[in-house]
């Protein structure tokens, strides 16, 4: 039977369980490669295909509620072994139990990660005794991990993997600096935030880089939302037309949408 929250109903849900299947990937991965230490034996493949055949069923279930495709989050787990693996290098008894404690600790960020989508601002206290734990772990294992693991833990693993896990999908959205001006402020929101406030949808992506808003200087005429009745709901689609004349009107405007759409419904 699934877990609980393998079919999440809600983008924050579904996030969180992306958030924690990532983290359990981790602590797979390592703990197979823990399990090769102590004897300075290979990987077994067997153990780290059913690590990533877990991690994709998971994925799969959770469909997409929510942001994270599985193939670009698994570059990113894989990238956090890799950087966890060096932090313990050789074999024997130390790396072995300090690679399968590190791999426990970084599952562990990963469901502090997931936590902080329900209990906000939860993640630094969630953080800090997950940190005292490895240390402690480390230190009763012989001190033998790379001082640089903590770090790593945070740089190589959980901040990318919650980059890459939003509940939502933000866009580029550009906006006018001064009304009925050119649409040349590019603000980072979602779909709905967008087009409540007006702007000019560019699609999923930030703004960094290159202003996408730079040629967008005119606002083609589109669907405005009118009232039928006074005081009414803004249910009766009107085009074209531009934004200016739209607002005039009580109106609410839709760029490059027309009334065959019927954005007003």
């Amino acid at each position: 039977m699934a877990p609980p929250w393998a079919t999440a109903a809600t983008p924050e849900s579904c996030a969180a369980a992306k958030r924690r299947a990532a983290g359990k990937k981790a602590a797979r991965k390592l703990a197979c490669h823990a399990g090769a230490k102590p004897k300075a034996t290979a990987v077994d493949p067997a153990c780290l295909a059913k690590a990533e055949a877990k991690f994709v069923a998971t994925f799969a279930k959770l469909g997409s509620t929510c942001p994270g495709d599985a193939t670009a989050v698994e570059a990113i787990v894989d990238a956090c072994v890799d950087a966890l693996l060096a932090d313990v290098p050789g074999d024997g008894r130390c790396p072995a139990i300090s690679a399968k404690a590190i791999g426990k600790a970084a599952n562990g960020l990963a469901m502090c990660a997931a936590k902080e989508l329900r209990y906000p601002g939860s993640f630094a206290a969630c953080d800090a005794a997950r940190d005292d734990k490895l240390a402690k772990m480390l230190a009763k294992a012989g001190a033998c991990a790379d001082a640089d693991t903590h770090a790593d833990l945070h740089g190589a693993c959980v901040d990318p993997r919650t980059a890459a896990l939003p509940t939502v999908v933000t866009h580029r959205c550009c906006l006018r600096t001064t009304p009925c001006g050119a649409f040349d402020q590019c603000q980072v929101l979602t779909e709905a935030e967008c087009q409540e406030g007006g702007g000019w949808d560019f699609g999923p992506g930030d703004c960094s880089g290159p202003n996408p808003c730079a040629g967008a200087t005119t606002t083609p005429p589109s669907a405005c939302c009118t009232a039928a009745t006074g005081g009414g709901p803004r249910d009766q689609c009107v085009a074209p037309q531009n934004l200016c004349p739209c607002l005039a009107s009580d109106g609410f405007f839709h760029p490059s949408l027309d009334c065959s759409q019927n954005p007003c419904r």
